[in-house]
């Protein structure tokens, strides 16, 4: 590896503003407020339970000082993560904390306390937005939620459809929508109208896409109208639905979502193939774990019947990643988004944007999007692929000095590649040109 290149390339990139279209920040309260608040993010408490499996020593609701205490002593086990290198850029960029004091766990509760006096001082956030260079953040935004009370000009709505999708028979779900619409759901065009309603409200908003995180085996078919009028009176009823049914519901759900993508021009973005609730023993969030078994092929009536919807699609494993970038190979309107959660770390980053980058048409690929609920974790993580991003393209401009088939890629060339790919393209797909 030609490391003064890397470098070259990275301190340019990392000039690059940050446009992040995916997260779960709640803009109410985008800061986490102290170090135990920024360990509280699941990615620490699951590495810690992995590491060295306690039980009770987490619980659902734990208050951020209580876990600094309980934590401490776990974090030497995690040194060698990216995640916890995420930590250390935390309280370095943002608290002045240097890396080395936060290695010895004797010093954390009172580094945490520190934290919370710098976290909550008169224009923290905005001194965090303008070191991270952060200009747009996309939110995860539920049906019912009134999307007040933040800046649209920074923060953008997207609707999560899991709720009324996969989950519809477990909660009240159709009656809360009905409560939020004014439309009372009882069949199939009145759930079709409440959500039509749903799209309505959030495109007054400006959303930038509907979203969902598929289950394995998903399969999306023709529903009619008659079976999900049943399914319906079923789920009003209180009862569970069984596993065909269910089927029958997300489909249905699947294909309305993608009619309204279409009528609201928006894109349906896919994140595939988690499989929830798989560790009992594991921490809130902590749970859910890889199928690599799960295929897009389910998927494919989906595609095939809504051509003019764009689909930016996230999978989760390294045999998904090649299935993706095949499928945004051939079809027109795969759009292959980001490296999500198991697959956000530089070696698994850099095999996928590499892949991408020698077959996928450069004005499809979303680089990157930080999955963060809280805004600190956006430059560290955008960091991290930025760095990667600059290895692999460092990688392919000293071998296009010798491939007898490639043009030759200049590092200009190579910092277009990057600028289209971090920012350009999801302007484009997510029809966002308004941020510079």
């Amino acid at each position: 590896m030609n490391t003064n290149l890397v470098k070259r390339l990275y301190e340019r990139i990392d000039e690059f503003p940050i446009f992040d279209p995916h997260t779960h920040i709640n803009p109410q309260n985008p800061s986490a407020g102290s170090l135990g608040g920024i360990l509280s993010y699941h990615y620490y408490t699951e590495l810690c339970n992995s590491a060295e499996y306690d039980p009770g020593w987490w619980e659902e609701g734990i208050s951020p000082d209580l876990l600094v205490k309980r934590i401490a002593k776990k974090l030497p086990l995690i040194h060698n993560t990216v995640q916890f290198s995420w930590f250390l850029t935390i309280a370095d960029e943002f608290l002045g904390i240097p890396g080395t004091e936060l290695l010895n766990p004797e010093n954390l509760e009172k580094l945490n306390d520190k934290s919370k006096k710098i976290m909550s001082e008169k224009g923290y956030i905005e001194r965090l937005i303008e070191k991270s260079r952060i200009k747009r953040v996309y939110l995860t935004n539920q049906f019912y939620e009134k999307l007040e009370g933040f800046d649209y000009n920074f923060y953008r709505p997207c609707l999560r459809i899991d709720p009324f999708s996969y989950f519809a028979d477990r909660e009240t779900v159709l009656k809360d929508m009905s409560l939020s619409t004014g439309i009372q759901i009882k069949d199939s065009s009145s759930f079709d109208k409440a959500l039509d309603r749903v799209f309505s409200f959030f495109k007054e908003k400006n959303f930038a896409y509907a979203s969902v995180s598929s289950w394995p085996g998903t399969k999306i078919r023709p529903v009619g109208s008659t079976r999900e009028d049943a399914v319906i009176t079923k789920i009003l009823s209180g009862e569970r639905l069984s596993c065909h049914e269910h089927e029958d519901h997300v489909a249905y759900s699947f294909l309305l979502v993608a009619q309204l993508c279409r009528k609201y021009d928006v894109p349906f973005h896919l994140m595939i193939g988690v499989d929830k609730d798989v560790y009992s023993q594991g921490v809130q969030f902590g749970k859910d774990l890889v199928d690599s078994n799960n295929s897009m092929r389910g998927y494919d009536y989906l595609f095939n019947q809504f051509p003019d919807v764009r689909f930016p699609t996230s999978v989760l494993s390294d045999t998904q990643g090649l299935e993706l970038t095949s499928s945004a190979w051939i079809r027109h309107n795969i759009f292959p988004s980001g490296h999500w959660w198991y697959l956000n770390n530089p070696t698994d980053i850099a095999r996928e944007v590499s892949r991408r980058l020698e077959v996928v048409p450069l004005r499809k690929i979303i680089g990157y999007y930080s999955d963060a609920y809280y805004l600190e974790f956006i430059l560290p993580k955008f960091r991290m692929y930025k760095y990667t991003l600059a290895r692999v393209l460092a990688e392919k401009i000293e071998a296009s000095k010798a491939d007898p088939n490639m043009l030759e890629l200049t590092e200009d060339k190579a910092l277009e590649t990057a600028w289209d790919i971090l920012f350009n393209n999801p302007q484009s797909i997510f029809k966002d040109t308004t941020v510079r």
